[in-house]
């Protein structure tokens, strides 16, 4: 799951920058704009965390992975099916949101684990 996590996001934020042109002549806005949908899943890198974070340590670090990777392919879904600009960057603004954003934690957590173990 976190393979699949760390691989999906990357590659969904890499990937909408060759697409950039395309966006922005579909939508017949700048380049500029169409560059907006790749900012905005950063943002939502940078947004995120602040509420997965608090969650995660309440609840765990499964149930909000879970969530996180359910809700950030139905927002992936909500940008294919687009049909305006504006639903293709809200959705990947909360698609950004919901991703990678608890794989440092988890990280964390293991190699606490791994070094009590060896101590």
């Amino acid at each position: 799951m976190l393979g699949y996590t760390t691989l999906v996001s990357a590659f969904t934020s890499s990937i909408f920058s060759t697409a950039t042109r395309v966006v922005a002549a579909e939508y017949n806005v700048s380049t500029e704009v169409g560059l907006l949908g790749l900012s905005f899943y950063v943002l939502g890198f940078a947004l995120g965390p602040l509420f997965w974070a608090p969650f995660s340590e309440l609840k765990g670090r499964r149930l909000p992975l879970v969530i996180g990777m359910f809700g950030f392919s139905i927002f992936q879904i909500g940008v294919a099916a687009a049909k305006d600009l504006q639903t293709i960057l809200l959705c990947r603004l909360w698609g950004g949101k919901l991703t990678l954003t608890l794989l440092e934690g988890l990280i964390t957590d293991a190699l606490q684990e791994y070094l009590e173990l060896r101590h």
